[in-house]
């Protein structure tokens, strides 16, 4: 059995939205003043944890973005329209 994958424009809105957090991350990452908020959440257990959480969460919606069918034969297919003689 083949899976074909479906692309829903929902998951290429969410697959949209992580590239752009990846880029503001990165931009983040670069800037010392956007930094010291970062590395305060490293500090602190309670920020971890819900932090682990949210991640957590994430992963499993990003799991359910991913929609999968089977593929058809193409061996038994019959047309679904028949054409008629109209004579």
């Amino acid at each position: 059995m083949a899976f074909q994958p479906v692309w829903l424009l929902t998951d290429l809105l969410i697959y949209l939205l992580i590239a752009a957090f990846l880029l503001i991350m990165s931009y983040a990452f670069q800037r010392e003043h956007l930094r010291a908020p970062l590395r305060q959440i490293r500090r602190q257990p309670m920020a971890m944890a819900a932090l682990i959480l949210l991640l957590g969460y994430f992963a499993i919606g990003l799991l359910d973005s991913f929609h999968f069918r089977l593929r058809l034969s193409t061996a038994n297919a019959t047309p679904a329209v028949e054409s008629r003689n109209l004579k």
